[in-house]
Parts: structure tokens; C-alpha cells; sequence
């Protein structure tokens, strides 16, 4: 329901999610002292067990594929706010999106897409997102334009969506090895 919490348990999902209410999805991390979540040896690396080991793989295409984005966000109807906090996010593709030329598609969002939304991603990891088709944001794409109402809501010509209005806030998260 709007407005819930769902906390997961240590564990990989295959799956790629579609959020489309402001919920509040996270790991057992949510409960850790983050002020040291990563650490630096030699490189940087991540220092919280419950992110490392609560993971998304978006890799199995559960949606079809068009829609191979680890966690797809959207809306068809209003802006939505969802947290996404403390998981291992990989394994996605990219959802298939129009691009600005009617005539033209790309693979979009590897990791993470977001459409009509304003999330919040916290002390996630964000990795291994990629596919040779993807174009754009392996890790992350998040648009508030209406270039994806063609392929989510085939049946609305109008296009006259309000767009998000707002802040995204991609702070604390841990980028790497995703390609576009």
C-alpha cells in the first residue's frame, strides 16, 4: 500500500522490480550505523554486510524484454516518491524507451529507471549493470519528461502528463562497472 515499508532479507532476488507507489523498500541495512559504510583499501570498497549481501539481479528478465531494468519506476498517474535504500542493485539491462525521434528506441537504465517519480536511493550498490544494447544510465536514468508514456500507457495519446516537480536524491550510493 502507499506509504508502507517493505524490509527484505539478506538474500538475491532475481527479479526486475516495477514500483509504481511511494513505498519504502529496504534491506536490514536501514537498522546499521551507515557513518562507515565504505572503506578504502587500496581502492574504495563497500563495508556493510547487509548491502552486500541483499541483492537485486535483474539479469532473468522477468518482465519481458523491454522492460529489463533492475527496479523500473513510475507512475501512469502522479508523481511518486519511493526509497530504495541499502541493497546490492545488478544484473539489468535496460528497459527499451522512445527516444526524443519518435522513430527511434534505446535500451535506458540499466540498474535503475525512473519515470514521473522523484525516488530517493540511499546506500545502495550499484554495479554491474550492462548490456552491449544499453545507451544510456547503466547505473541510473531518471527522466521526468514524457518520452516513456509511449511505451508504458500505449493507449494515452495525449502525452500532456504533469511532470515531477522536485528534487531526486541519488546520495550515498556506490557506483561500479556499469556501461552504457
Amino acid at each position: 500500500m502507499e506509504g508502507d515499508t517493505v524490509l527484505v532479507a539478506p538474500d538475491t532476488y532475481y527479479e526486475n522490480l516495477i514500483i509504481q507507489k511511494s513505498i519504502t523498500l529496504t534491506s536490514d541495512a536501514i537498522y546499521d550505523d551507515l557513518s562507515e559504510w565504505t572503506g578504502f583499501a587500496g581502492e574504495y570498497y563497500i563495508n556493510n554486510d547487509n548491502i552486500l549481501n541483499t541483492r537485486i539481479d535483474g539479469s532473468d528478465d522477468t518482465n519481458g524484454e523491454d522492460l529489463q531494468s533492475t527496479i523500473l519506476i513510475y507512475s501512469p498517474d502522479e508523481c511518486i516518491s519511493p526509497t530504495i535504500f541499502g541493497f546490492t542493485i545488478t544484473g539489468g539491462d535496460g528497459t527499451l524507451v522512445p527516444h526524443e525521434e519518435e522513430d527511434i528506441e534505446e535500451m535506458r537504465g540499466g540498474g535503475v529507471l525512473s519515470y514521473n517519480a522523484l525516488p530517493i536511493l540511499n546506500y545502495n550498490f550499484i554495479t554491474d549493470n550492462n548490456s552491449p544494447d544499453l545507451e544510456n544510465g547503466g547505473g541510473v536514468n531518471a527522466s521526468n519528461g514524457d518520452q516513456f508514456e509511449r511505451l508504458l500507457n500505449t493507449e494515452n495519446t495525449n502525452y500532456s502528463q504533469p511532470r515531477c516537480e522536485g528534487d531526486i536524491d541519488l546520495s550515498y550510493n556506490f557506483y561500479r562497472d556499469n556501461d552504457a
